[in-house]
């Protein structure tokens, strides 16, 4: 307090130099205004920093720990502060405080929000389209005309020659019979009698394979072959073949395996928490990776089965007319879906505290004055957020300038959104230079400062998995998963926690390090999420690898730009590509 000691000192000696001097009036009201301000000084025990109003302090000469800043008194005898009748606080504010404040304000509103989902994903044979070739009866192969996956066949094509005893035997049943029904005509009863021989012999052929085509051949010509072709059933690609000529084979046996590619399947990899806005029909926009040009497909069947993930496969049939699309290709893929009618606010406009999710509202009748709302929020799509309750259509939320009200509130000794929790940071949950420009941040998450001891736990179990270390990377998960539950995680954050902490009881029982990569792609799905708001130091680095996972492809963060796959390890420690610089609270 020596501080504001001789600061009160000093104001009163001028006080009594203006009083000697026969200071006039105007003299005389500065220095009862000086004096009020003395009054005031006299009673601050409480210090804050202007850029870190979370900061308190008793020391009038303090700095913020933060930004080494000065610390100044927190004028809660002067605050414009009032609380509402639901225990919220309003703030009045002048014109040109709203200005200097750089505040603007929004409508809530409704309106019909469109959601895009991305997917990756891999092309496929529509298997619906999918037909074996097989032997009608037992013989012996004598000639394969198809003996190559990839050759193409028409349909009726012949793709095999077979010679059968049992298949002679027949034609040449059904050849008598149709020379006794020749030699008989007009002897109606003896032509009855080789008329049903020959529609047995006939029945004895189609159940043998033998096409209608070639007893009609056979009737007309009368000529018994020891051998008959074996022809394709639709027009398409060969994809398996399971003979060889020579080979004797039994009736059934599977010959080749062909396919129609004029329509293909993609399989998509879709996320769990994005499956309630995919239903069967939907039109999706694809394009295949390192091409230009896009293809349009539709939803036939959402998989039932999730992997261990929490993936789905959504199947998409695409027409491939022009034989673009080839089995195996990796493709992108997305989805738009749109919401009904629904009530909406910025995504700048929302502040999170703990459970609760808090706007400031502007008076519809008094010009400055802005109110503390609670709201129950739904999904954020894009920019925006849906409001399940809470606020009614037209109500002005403040859209920008809002981390400045409650800093205001902060610095009047005020309950503000931010101060509910004093061990609590702030943290940007866009890190965007654009939001640094502007001095705002577009959403505020109250989030424990112990958060940022997450990643050099990550960064030491993508270090021992890089180096083929399975024994370093279980270590490193233990201090991993110890580091995340340190944290105080606020409600809205229960799913980026989850995720984070994705087989944490099963640590004990990995055993190889296929399975630690396993987990890992998890962990890196939600630690991107977590780098996203800024919490860490410094800035890291998003890579991915379209190889890891089966070719599915998969993503990780590393603290440098020196890319070393922890997927594959030193068999392909190279495979991938850095592709993001994440800047942390430092930049």
């Amino acid at each position: 307090m020596a501080s504001t000691m001789r600061f009160i000192i000093l104001v009163a000696l001028s006080l009594l130099a203006v009083t000697a001097c026969g200071g006039d009036s105007k003299a005389l009201n500065s220095s009862q205004t000086v004096a009020e301000q003395v009054a005031a000084a006299a009673t601050v025990n409480e210090y804050t920093c202007s850029m870190h109003p979370s900061i308190r302090s008793s020391d009038p000469n303090g700095k913020c720990p933060i930004c080494g800043m000065d610390l100044i008194p927190v004028r809660s005898s002067q605050s414009s502060g009032e609380h509402t009748d639901h225990g919220l606080v309003s703030l009045d504010l002048s014109e040109r405080s709203k200005a200097l404040a750089s505040i603007e304000t929004a409508p809530a509103r409704y309106r019909q929000l469109e959601k895009h989902i991305a997917a990756v994903g891999v092309v496929a044979w529509n298997t619906r389209s999918m037909r074996t070739l097989s032997a009608w009866t037992d013989g012996r192969i004598d000639q394969l005309y198809v003996n190559a996956v990839g050759d193409k066949v028409e349909r009726g094509q012949a793709v095999a020659q077979l010679y059968s005893p049992e298949l002679f035997i027949a034609q040449q049943e059904y050849v008598d019979a149709v020379q006794s029904v020749q030699k008989l005509q007009g002897n109606d009863n003896l032509m009855r009698s080789a008329e049903q021989m020959q529609a047995a012999a006939e029945h004895r052929l189609a159940l043998l394979g033998v096409p209608t085509a070639h007893m009609r051949k056979l009737a007309r010509e009368q000529k018994v072959a020891a051998q008959i072709d074996i022809q394709a059933p639709v027009t398409g690609i060969v994809t398996a073949t399971f003979v060889r000529e020579g080979q004797y084979v039994t009736t059934g046996s599977a010959i080749a395996s062909v396919v129609d590619p004029s329509t293909m399947w993609v399989l998509l990899e879709v996320y769990q928490d994005d499956l309630p806005w995919l239903s069967t029909g939907l039109q999706i926009e694809l394009q295949l990776a390192n091409q230009a040009k896009t293809l349009s497909g539709t939803v036939v069947e959402i998989l039932p089965e999730l992997s261990a993930q929490q993936i789905a496969q959504v199947r998409v049939e695409v027409a491939n007319a022009d034989f673009a699309l080839r089995p195996g290709s990796f493709i992108n893929g997305g989805f738009t879906v749109a919401t009904n009618q629904v009530l909406t606010i910025p995504r700048s406009a929302v502040l999170f505290t703990g459970s609760r999710s808090l706007v400031y509202v502007a008076d519809g009748h008094q010009a400055g004055v802005f109110h503390q709302r609670e709201v129950v929020l739904g999904e954020r799509i894009n920019q925006h957020y849906i409001v399940h309750s809470g606020l009614e259509a037209g109500e002005l939320v403040v859209s920008k300038g809002s981390f400045r009200i409650d800093s205001e509130l902060q610095l009047q000794g005020e309950n503000s959104m931010m101060s509910h929790d004093a061990t609590a940071v702030e943290v940007e949950h866009d890190m965007s230079a654009h939001n640094h420009a502007n001095h705002s941040l577009p959403e505020q998450i109250m989030l424990d400062h112990q958060a940022v001891e997450i990643f050099p736990a990550y960064f030491a179990m993508w270090s021992a998995l890089h180096s083929d270390q399975l024994e370093q990377w279980q270590q490193a998960a233990e201090q991993y998963f110890a580091a995340v539950n340190r944290v105080h995680w606020p409600d809205a954050l229960t799913a980026l926690k989850q995720g984070l902490l994705t087989n944490s009881e099963h640590l004990h029982h990995v055993t190889s390090i296929s399975q630690a990569r396993s987990q890992f792609f998890d962990h890196s799905k939600a630690m991107i999420e977590l780098a996203r708001m800024g919490v860490h130091e410094g800035e890291i680095f998003r890579a991915h690898c379209p190889m890891a996972r089966d070719n599915a492809g998969a993503d990780w963060l590393q603290p440098n730009n020196e890319l070393l796959n922890p997927y594959f390890g030193a068999s392909m420690l190279r495979c991938g590509s850095i592709e993001e610089a994440i800047g942390g609270h430092n930049q």
